[in-house]
C-alpha cells in the first residue's frame, strides 16, 4: 500500500511540474511577442528542408532504385545475350558453310559438275528423296551422281525439271546397294540418313573406319564402317555402314555431271 501511495504522489508531481512548463513557456512567448514560437518553427523548418535535400540526394544515387526498374534492367541484359549468342550461332554456321563451298570448289577441280543448293529437307520424304537447286538448264541429267562436300556419293538423280531436281539417297530406307568392304563383295541394306547394314563372312578383317565402295557409283565411296557385332557362334558379322557426316546439315551438294 505504501509504495502504490508513494508511486502516485511521484506521478503527480510529474504532471504538476509538465504543466507548470507549458504554462510558463506560454507566458513567456506571450511577454516576447511570439519570439520563442517563431525561433521553434524556423528551428523545425530548417530540419525539415535539410530532410528534405538529404532524401532527394539520396533518390538521385539510385540506391532505392524499385524492384521493377531492376527487373527491366535484367530483361534487358538477358535479350542483349540471347542477341549474341544468335549472333555466334550464325558464324558458326556461317563458317560451316564456307567450309562446305570450299571443298565443292576442290571436287569441281577434280571432276565436271557443279556445286548446288539442297532446297528441300532430307527428313520431309519418307521416301529417302530430296530437291537440288538445279536441272535441266544447269547440265543436270537423270543419273548423275550426287555428292558431300569430302567426297562421299549419297545419292543420284531420278527426275530432271528445268529448275530443279530430284535426288535418291542410295541408302534410303530398305533400298539395297552392291558394295565393297575390305575386299569382300556384300550387299548393304539402307536404313535412310546415310546409314546402312550387311552381312559378312566372320573371317573377314573389317575394322571400323574401313571405307566402303560401290561399282553402282563408279567405285566411289559410299560410306565407312562404323560398327561391327560379331559372335563366335556365328559364321557371319553384321557390318554397320554410316556416314562421317550428317546428311541432314547439308545445305549444298556437288553433282557429278560426267562419270569418272
Amino acid at each position: 500500500m505504501n509504495l502504490y501511495r508513494r508511486t502516485n504522489t511521484t506521478a503527480r508531481r510529474r504532471l504538476w511540474a509538465a504543466t507548470f512548463l507549458v504554462v510558463a513557456i506560454f507566458l513567456l512567448d506571450l511577454a516576447t511577442q511570439g519570439l520563442i514560437r517563431s525561433a521553434t518553427q524556423s528551428a523545425a523548418a530548417s530540419l525539415s528542408g535539410t530532410g528534405i535535400k538529404t532524401f532527394e540526394a539520396i533518390k538521385e544515387s539510385g540506391i532505392f532504385r524499385t524492384r521493377a526498374s531492376l527487373a527491366a534492367e535484367n530483361e534487358d541484359l538477358k535479350a542483349r545475350l540471347a542477341t549474341y549468342e544468335s549472333q555466334a550461332l550464325s558464324f558458326k554456321a556461317l563458317k560451316e558453310e564456307n567450309k562446305q563451298l570450299a571443298e565443292m570448289a576442290r571436287l569441281a577441280h577434280a571432276d565436271s559438275g557443279l556445286t548446288v543448293s539442297v532446297v528441300s529437307a532430307f527428313r520431309s520424304s519418307p521416301y529417302g528423296t530430296f530437291l537440288i537447286g538445279a536441272g535441266a538448264d544447269d547440265g543436270i541429267t537423270i543419273g548423275s551422281l550426287v555428292l558431300t562436300d569430302d567426297g562421299f556419293v549419297i545419292g543420284h538423280v531420278t527426275d530432271v525439271s528445268t529448275r530443279t531436281a530430284l535426288v535418291s539417297e542410295i541408302l534410303g530406307p530398305s533400298k539395297k546397294i552392291d558394295a565393297i568392304v575390305a575386299g569382300s563383295a556384300t550387299v548393304f541394306t539402307g536404313s535412310g540418313g546415310g546409314n546402312a547394314r550387311a552381312q559378312v563372312p566372320r573371317d573377314i578383317e573389317v575394322s571400323v573406319g574401313d571405307r566402303i565402295t560401290s561399282q553402282d557409283t563408279h567405285a566411289r565411296t559410299i560410306g565407312v564402317v562404323g560398327k561391327i557385332e560379331s559372335s563366335p557362334a556365328d559364321a557371319y558379322s553384321t557390318v554397320y555402314m554410316r556416314l562421317p557426316q550428317n546428311i541432314a546439315t547439308l545445305r549444298h551438294v556437288f553433282v557429278a555431271t560426267t562419270a569418272p
